[in-house]
């Protein structure tokens, strides 16, 4: 998901920056760690014990390293994805101020350039990497496959990882391209091509919150299994929840913005917020 920055430039919590990439600052925020402790904390309590009540250490640092490679695997997906949100936006002439990675994907802080048309194109830029991120996950899961007849570690860890990354890539590009709501990639997309098909405004983020609206109860009925949303499975899991609370916040947001600022087209609340952080996918 890409954010547009603001005039006002300010730092999100318990957010550190890690590296430089192409000029870009890369920030990890500390609830990205805390994830990654839950999740292995999870998987560490299905490790079972010796008969001397002792944990079982093999299986536990064979747990650490799945969990840990996944963990990877996700951050360099989620990174690439971002990175294209900034590729694309200095390639309509705008720029990229920096990524923000955190446990419910990543955020790029972009201004774009060349006006809808270029917020477009930056806003399809993010999923279009996982094309040539899945065909690549492709050929090495065919390589670990070719490799496991012959070595353990690539039969029990590398094939399925890569075909775990395989999956990664078709989930989040459908996550981005098919679920409507402000203020992921998608609402971007239809906000673009409404302003394209010259909507006028408000009507362009009043189309958005309907769908933003709509979209999140869909979400949350097929959580609780009370509907089966058949182009994105969206199960009970405790950040899904998180991700529902946040969209609602969001969405809540663009309607005080609707209703503060009735004749201004795209002043969208998670713009002018993630603008306070002066440096997002």
């Amino acid at each position: 998901m890409f954010v547009v920055p603001g005039q006002h430039s300010a730092s999100f919590p318990l957010e550190y920056k890690v590296f430089q990439l192409w000029g870009i600052p890369v920030f990890i925020h500390a609830f990205l760690v805390l994830y990654f402790l839950y999740e292995l904390t999870q998987r560490l309590q299905g490790v079972k014990k010796t008969s001397e009540g002792l944990p079982d250490y093999s299986q536990a640092g064979f747990a650490f390293v799945v969990v840990s490679l996944g963990f990877v695997v996700l951050f360099a997906t989620v990174l690439v994805h971002e990175l294209g949100h900034c590729a694309g936006a200095k390639v309509v002439g705008g720029s990229a101020q920096r990524i923000l990675l955190w446990p419910l994907g990543g955020l790029a802080l972009c201004q774009a350039a060349g006006g809808a048309r270029g917020d477009l194109l930056v806003a399809l830029a993010g999923p279009a990497t996982h094309i040539p991120q899945y065909f690549a996950w492709k050929a090495l899961h065919q390589s670990a496959l070719d490799a496991a007849a012959d070595s353990v570690i690539h039969k029990s860890i590398f094939v399925p990882l890569c075909a775990s990354a395989m999956q990664l890539q078709i989930t989040l590009a459908v996550f981005n391209l098919l679920v409507p709501v402000h203020p992921l990639d998608c609402s971007r997309v239809i906000t673009s091509l409404l302003r394209l098909c010259s909507v006028p405004s408000p009507m362009d983020s009043k189309i958005m919150l309907s769908l933003s609206i709509i979209t999140i109860a869909l979400l949350a009925a097929s959580m609780f299994n009370a509907l089966h949303v058949w182009w994105l499975p969206f199960g009970y899991h405790p950040m899904n929840v998180v991700l529902l609370v946040w969209l609602g916040i969001q969405t809540y947001q663009l309607f005080n913005a609707i209703c503060e600022h009735p004749s201004h087209n795209n002043r969208q609340p998670l713009m002018r917020h993630q603008s306070r952080n002066a440096s997002d996918c």
